[in-house]
């Protein structure tokens, strides 16, 4: 029998070399020819029956079921797209690097135009993924035709880099759009588990949208006690909402999206998926806002179009009163440069609706058209390649950058927010009642700044008050809304008293650090 065994190795391994064999040689060697010859026979059968069905379909028989390419690739659906997304990635970066090339070889040429250079690379189309239905809470519209599903840990920084891109997405899309988010904790985040449980559990008690956003705030920061302050302040029974927490109630929930995820062959977050359609790509509201577009095109809304009239927009600026955010528009035909707000008619026929980072959008006619930010002209290299023929897209293909290469129109960025604490306006006064004892947390640290030295945080570590905003031990305070802080100077109490935004920005070992809260 062993020798039977050793046979059929030696015919597999030949057969797969393309080698030819003799039953003659094979019975010589192992004395059993003829039930060899049989196994052979059986196997150039199943051989000539393969060779017989397209190679394209099926790519292998087990025990003579067919195996094919299909079915492969189904379990591996979002792993190839990520090949080929890659491979889109690196063609448009080495066709930039020709298209600057050909624009410095050319850029002196007194004829030389941008209305030269066509673009017509695309992304490769995104497969989209049926998801199973079921009761989880969405934040937005229930009736908006666009979902967008979101895999997050916790516990990730790039999770919470991303939420200040859900809010500009809320902003710009309001009612079209929806977010159902599913728990995927990565196996090094050892809390995202216990941060998942304590967002279920705080659904359990009201929407739990304000508990996330204060779970996002400080990722740093997540165990039972920070669970607990943060309910205390938005008003949770804490007996409710502890025995919720130590029991783990939600690991059943937690589980079941993390085997979701893995069903999809996820694996790094965040992943977005929008009504289904697996989104790669930069993490930005453009980025995503192209395929939101899409689908809302798709299911009979209206979309925005490229926009030929003669206008350049120069700059936005954004402000957290929509009507307070500005554009400044350039009329190309006279050359005449105008600054307006969100609402202003620009002429009888045009009024401007909404105000973006980077794009603006207008009713012209009843038509919603929108005009991209003059130094961010990415997005028209595929999004917008059927209008490729107007002036106003051949100008703006020149740079296929994503948006997250483009160069900012401002030389500075602010830190971004990632979350929001909300805080109750009558803790914040029962602490500042103890404000001369705070006081004494803070000191001078070593460096001098133009005659003032920046404050520190020192033993903080059993204070509620520094524990409920974040802050640690050996923080440097730098600046309290839009005020510096230093030791002639220390507005945090003024400003926690007064104002019911705040933001606070430290720096934590070299790094900084931005906190936002509400005081209500």
């Amino acid at each position: 029998m062993n020798n039977f065994k050793y046979s059929i190795y030696c015919i597999i391994l030949f057969l797969l070399l393309g080698c030819d064999l003799s039953s003659t040689d094979l019975s010589s060697k192992n004395g059993d020819g003829s039930q060899i010859q049989e196994t052979l026979n059986e196997n150039q059968e199943q051989i000539s029956a393969v060779k017989s069905v397209p190679q394209d379909s099926v790519i292998a028989r087990l025990g003579g079921q067919a195996v094919s390419m299909a079915e492969i690739d189904t379990t591996i659906e979002l792993r190839l797209f990520d090949l080929e997304w890659r491979k889109y990635e690196l063609r448009r970066a080495a066709l930039k690097a020709k298209i600057d090339e050909y624009i410095k070889k050319n850029d002196h040429l007194e004829n030389f135009s941008p209305e030269s250079i066509d673009v017509y690379l695309t992304p490769p189309p995104p497969p989209r993924i049926e998801f199973p239905e079921d009761q989880r809470p969405l934040k937005g519209s229930a009736y908006a035709k666009v979902r967008l599903a979101l895999f997050c840990s916790y516990q990730s920084s790039h999770c919470a880099r991303l939420q200040p891109v859900i809010q500009e997405l809320e902003a710009r899309y309001k009612n079209s759009i929806n977010f159902g988010f599913y728990d995927f904790p990565q196996s090094f985040h050892r809390y995202a588990k216990s941060a998942a449980n304590a967002v279920h559990c705080a659904a359990d008690l009201a929407t739990p949208w304000k508990f996330q956003s204060a779970i996002y705030a400080d990722v740093s920061q997540l165990n039972t006690e920070r669970y607990l302050a943060i309910a205390g302040q938005l008003g949770f029974d804490k007996t409710i909402f502890s025995a919720c927490i130590n029991e783990f109630r939600y690991k059943d929930k937690i589980e079941s999206d993390m085997r979701l995820g893995q069903s999809f062959g996820l694996g790094n977050v965040p992943v977005l998926f929008i009504n289904g359609l697996y989104v790669k790509g930069p993490h930005t509201a453009d980025g995503f806002g192209y395929y939101i577009d899409e689908e809302l095109s798709r299911l009979g809304a209206i979309k925005p179009v490229l926009s030929t009239l003669p206008i350049q927009l120069l700059a936005t600026s954004l402000s957290n009163k929509t009507e307070e955010s500005t554009a400044i528009i350039q009329y190309l035909e006279t050359g005449e440069i105008r600054t307006y707000k969100t609402g202003e008619p620009l002429n009888d026929k045009i009024k401007l609706v909404t105000i973006e980072e980077a794009r603006i959008l207008i009713d012209h006619r009843g038509q919603l058209e929108f005009i991209l930010l003059k130094t961010n002209l990415d997005a028209q290299s595929f999004s917008n390649s059927d209008h490729s023929d107007t002036e106003s897209v051949e100008q703006e293909t020149t740079d296929i950058r994503s948006p997250d290469e483009q160069e900012s129109p401002k030389k500075y960025r602010e830190l971004q927010q990632t979350g929001e604490l909300r805080l109750s306006r009558i803790w914040v006064e029962e602490q500042l009642n103890n404000q001369h004892e705070l006081e004494e947390h803070f000191y001078a640290a070593e460096h001098e700044v133009e005659g003032v030295h920046l404050l520190k945080l020192k033993d903080v570590a059993k204070q509620e008050f520094y524990k409920m905003l974040g802050l640690q031990s050996g923080d440097v305070v730098l600046r309290v809304n839009e005020e510096f802080v230093h030791d002639a100077h220390n507005p945090l109490w003024e400003t926690l008293q007064n104002e019911e935004k705040v933001t606070l920005l430290v720096m934590r070992k070299g790094f900084p650090v931005r906190y936002d809260y509400k005081i209500k």
